[in-house]
């Protein structure tokens, strides 16, 4: 799918690089709450976007919005459509992914990078299947999120329908 891209709006990665090339916390809360609504949405009616990162996502005052997709299916993915940095290790491994893990990972770089403003190291990606990974000036609660996402196992991944439940999304403003 392709959609026309409403005026005004700029795609994220210049947002966040307008930004200082990396959010605060609460301003990568907000988007990533939007992008698994959107995902979500899109599972649910069968569309596996294949392609989730900052260049594919608009932001606009208007609308913010997904730019392309897939019809999805039950089976495993074997061809790789995609960005490479967001490729899932399950793909590397075995040559196969699925719709729903691959679509984790994909939110688990997001927030990686709109958090620490760089794609994650392998050095990170070793660290965080450890469970050992954290990141100073992030909270524990946005690390734990990030982990969440990139693990190496896709079933060890967090489920997309609770991921708004996790903890770091619950944050109130005083």
């Amino acid at each position: 799918m392709v959609m026309e891209r409403p005026m005004p709006c700029t795609d994220l990665k210049s947002f966040v690089k307008l930004h200082g090339e990396r959010l605060d916390e609460g301003s990568a809360r907000k988007v990533m709450r939007q992008v698994i609504e959107a995902a979500n949405v899109c599972i649910k009616h069968g569309v596996f976007h294949r392609d989730i990162k900052m260049e594919n996502l608009l932001v606009s005052s208007e609308i913010d919005r997904l730019r392309c997709g897939a019809q999805m299916k039950k089976f495993a993915y074997k061809v790789f459509s995609g960005t490479e940095a967001y490729c899932p290790p399950e793909f590397t491994a075995d040559g196969r992914y699925h719709a729903k893990p691959t679509t984790l990972w994909s939110l688990g770089i997001l927030l990686f990078m709109m958090a620490c403003g760089y794609y994650p190291t392998d050095y990170d990606l070793d660290l965080i299947n450890k469970k050992s990974w954290i990141r100073r000036g992030l909270s524990q609660e946005c690390c734990h999120v990030i982990s969440a996402c990139l693990q190496s196992d896709p079933q060890q991944r967090i489920d997309l329908e609770k991921m708004h439940l996790h903890d770091w999304f619950q944050f109130h403003y005083a």
